[in-house]
């Protein structure tokens, strides 16, 4: 089994203007994802699936979150962080030979 990429976080800096962040990795599921934002203080919320919205899921090249989904921007000195948090599994039996 050949793994595509070993990246799989990205934390993008607020700039009072975007609201969509795009990523270059794979995330299978919306469950598989992680988004937090850091405030001015350094505090770090995790956001729930009602928060955000997120695109290219299962795609090798990846997608984007939108966050805020309504209000403003996100602020100079803020950021956001999208994880890939998939589950270590291996869905190959291999045998010891």
């Amino acid at each position: 089994m050949t793994v595509g990429t070993t990246e799989n976080i990205v934390t993008i800096q607020g700039n009072d203007a975007t609201t969509v962040f795009p990523f270059q990795f794979n995330i299978p599921t919306a469950a598989d994802a992680v988004v937090k934002f850091t405030d001015t203080d350094g505090s770090r919320t995790t956001m729930t699936g009602a928060d955000y919205s997120i695109t290219g899921l299962n795609n090798e090249t990846g997608g984007s979150v939108t966050y805020p989904l309504t209000g403003s921007p996100i602020a100079t000195g803020t950021s956001l962080t999208l994880d890939r948090a998939a589950p270590y599994i291996q869905p190959a039996s291999v045998s010891n030979q």
